[in-house]
């Protein structure tokens, strides 16, 4: 809580207040009418604005109107050095984030690209290769092209990833690039 002069429009947290005023008795809650007695008031915030990323929330400039302390806020955009690693980080996510694959979900983290890479090389070798692959629903058995085909849609989800990344980052060199954006136009 903070108390407002409102002669002066200083401000104070309530304990500093309190300290500056040991010498009077005040109750606990700090009552309006005492402490406009005093030319002092509590000081009320309006509601915070929602952000964006990058966003930062600072208090705005204090208003005294009528016995009445009022603060606001301010909002400072995030910085443009801010973006690029925004994008990335949201690409990423999305990138990891699994996919349908013939009613399948296959994830996409990073380990289960590698062993399915590993297992589409396998059917580059052997066309007849045929392997248990762990699901959420348990084991089942993928052939060759069901393995390309799955190895197949992940690239491809990987690739459109880094595709939507590249636009973005784009936009964002044009000055065209609104925070709205980022969480838009994902595969």
């Amino acid at each position: 809580m903070e108390i407002a002069n409102l002669l002066t429009g200083s401000v104070l947290p309530e304990h500093e207040f309190r300290a500056e005023h040991g010498h009077l008795i005040l109750p606990p809650d700090l009552p309006a009418d005492a402490l406009a007695e005093l030319g002092y008031a509590v000081v009320e915030w309006d509601a915070q604005p929602v952000l964006q990323p990058g966003e930062q929330l600072v208090p705005g400039e204090l208003m005294i109107d009528g016995g009445r302390a009022a603060r606001g806020w301010s909002v400072i955009p995030a910085p443009e050095a801010f973006w690029p690693a925004a994008i990335a980080a949201k690409r990423y996510e999305v990138e990891i984030s699994g996919i349908e694959v013939a009613g399948m979900h296959v994830d996409t983290d990073d380990r289960s690209k590698t062993l399915i890479a590993g297992a589409a090389l396998e059917t580059l070798v052997d066309p007849a290769y045929v392997m248990q692959w762990k699901t959420a629903g348990g084991f089942i058995e993928l052939a060759a092209p069901q393995i390309m085909a799955v190895a197949r849609a992940v690239r491809a989800h990987v690739q459109a990833c880094f595709d939507r990344e590249a636009t973005l980052l784009g936009e964002l060199a044009e000055g065209t690039f609104e925070p709205s954006m980022l969480d838009a136009g994902w595969p």
